[in-house]
């Protein structure tokens, strides 16, 4: 594998703790994202209505500089979802919209985030602390 970006795909392959680690676009770090187990309801975070397969949504997505892992702990029916970003040093933050999908394997029933893209972007070197 190439260890520099590939411009098509916007990723490239970097050692973390002995460790290969991917670099990749939000789109493609929070497409597939998962919200839960069979019929746990998905709902928007403001007005509680049901996200139902298919629905399209937006999320509030961030990673603080320290960690590896992102999270998406908010969802947002359309109608809810907020124009900007108020961003927090330390922490990547993204405002995404997607398609709300289910991804099954061996019987088990899991609501994804698909046709993932991005509409609003915060480095960690911006923004107040947190």
């Amino acid at each position: 594998m190439s260890d520099t970006p590939d411009v098509h795909n916007n990723w490239k392959v970097e050692a973390v703790e002995d460790e290969p680690a991917v670099t990749a676009t939000p789109s493609r770090v929070c497409t597939g994202y998962s919200f839960g187990e069979g019929d746990v309801p998905t709902r928007c975070v403001d007005c509680q209505t049901r996200l139902r397969d298919g629905a399209y949504v937006e999320a509030y997505a961030y990673q603080p500089e320290d960690e590896t892992q992102w999270d998406l702990p908010r969802l947002y029916c359309r109608g809810c979802a907020p124009i900007e970003l108020t961003p927090t040093q330390g922490v990547t933050e993204l405002l995404i919209r997607g398609r709300l999908g289910t991804t099954t394997y061996k019987h088990h029933h899991t609501t994804t985030l698909g046709y993932v893209e991005l509409l609003a972007y915060s480095p960690p070197g911006s923004g107040t602390p947190p």
